[in-house]
């Protein structure tokens, strides 16, 4: 509907899934352009998901819009005053219709947005005592009155449906003489989506695979030099790691699914994983996938239960391969490094040493396009 004028109209630019269909009671999104911020930046706001339809209060109205998801007002010629130079004698006191009538005009020739709330105010007080004169110019006045009132908001009727982690842009945009003259913004966020959490814990490796895959050692029987592998203290091998996790919500129990990490084991081995899981109140944390580590296993030039002719060392027996296997992990989410330095010594480093207790101590440091649109008519 792009090109089309209209009287007035508003530009609405929702990034994210864009506009769904209309909801049977979509909620009220209401921008004023009194309180918006100045020309050409945002205002930022925070609403909730949901479907809105959105609705522009304080509008000019004498201003004419374009259609389009901008508005462009239009400035029309101001009414003149009447001449009261040539009356004679003491002019009787203005009726309530005819304080209407000129509150009316006021408001009509208002060049700020900032001023509508007030003149509105006034006028539709004014409208309530001027309601039981019954003459036919009241009765236009009235009418009149109600047709500037009403064109000082606007209705958007295209309902936008916002999710969580998306954000719903309003602009409006007054034109006079056919020129942009002014930019109202605003930006409606509806928090969510997830962020990344890190958290500290324990993953250890499962070690599966047959006696090629464990570490070997000669064994001698009646001079028989023959290599068999050594039984592991358990099936897993542990390491400390940081984990990161890709967490949609603190509250209760859920799925994770995206969770990677660093790790070391016992012998200083670095380790990479890569899994998902679930978390419990985002503080505690388990996790399931692969690991990428070295291994030590029996060298690929032997095979288990080989005779050798010679004693050989560890080293010659074995080797450390990077390999994959699974792992299962179990993470905590501290407010803090567990692993740094605890409040307490960072506190102590931070005060001055003895003889620079007069000298001040100072430090510290300094300091997408739119995914769907709608328009419609006011």
């Amino acid at each position: 509907m792009r090109g089309l004028r209209l009287t007035p109209a508003i530009m609405i630019l929702a990034v994210g899934s864009g506009f769904a269909q209309t909801p049977a009671q979509p909620q009220a999104l209401i921008v004023g352009a009194a309180t918006a911020a100045k020309s050409g930046e945002e205002r930022l706001d925070t609403i909730a998901p949901g479907a809105y339809t959105v609705t522009a209060l304080d509008l000019l109205p004498s201003a004419q819009y374009e259609l389009s998801w901008w508005v462009l007002p239009i400035w029309r010629d101001a009414i003149p005053k009447p001449d009261l130079k040539g009356l004679v004698g003491t002019p009787a006191p203005p009726s309530a219709c005819d304080k209407l009538e000129l509150k009316r005009l006021e408001l009509m020739t208002l060049k700020e947005e900032s001023a509508v709330p007030g003149k509105k105010a006034e006028l539709v007080t004014l409208r309530a005592e001027s309601t039981s004169d019954g003459s036919p110019t009241c009765t236009q006045i009235l009418r009149a009155t109600d047709t500037a009132l009403a064109r000082t908001s606007m209705r958007h009727e295209t309902v936008v449906n916002l999710q969580e982690g998306e954000y719903v842009r309003v602009r409006l945009i007054r034109y006079e003489d056919g020129a942009p003259t002014r930019t109202f913004q605003w930006r409606f966020v509806a928090p969510g989506g997830g962020k990344w959490v890190t958290t500290y814990g324990m993953n250890a490796a499962v070690l599966v695979g047959g006696d090629d895959t464990k570490p070997h050692f000669i064994e001698d029987e009646n001079e028989t030099l023959t290599l068999r592998p050594r039984e592991r203290r358990a099936p897993i091998d542990p390491n400390i790691a940081v984990t990161y996790t890709w967490l949609r919500s603190p509250r209760g129990l859920q799925w994770t699914p995206l969770t990677g990490g660093l790790g070391l084991d016992w012998s200083l081995n670095p380790a990479v994983y890569l899994g998902t899981g679930a978390a419990l109140q985002s503080n505690l944390f388990f996790s399931i996938g692969a690991v990428l580590k070295r291994f030590e296993m029996l060298n690929s030039r032997y095979s288990s239960g080989d005779v050798v002719e010679s004693q050989l060392s560890d080293d010659q027996i074995n080797e450390k391969i990077w390999n994959v296997r699974p792992y299962v992990g179990l993470s905590w989410r501290f407010d803090g490094n567990p692993f740094g330095k605890s409040g307490d010594e960072k506190s102590k480093e931070a005060q001055p040493k003895s003889g620079d207790s007069s000298k001040d101590k100072q430090g510290g440091t300094g300091g997408p396009a739119p995914a769907s649109e709608g328009s419609a008519p006011k």
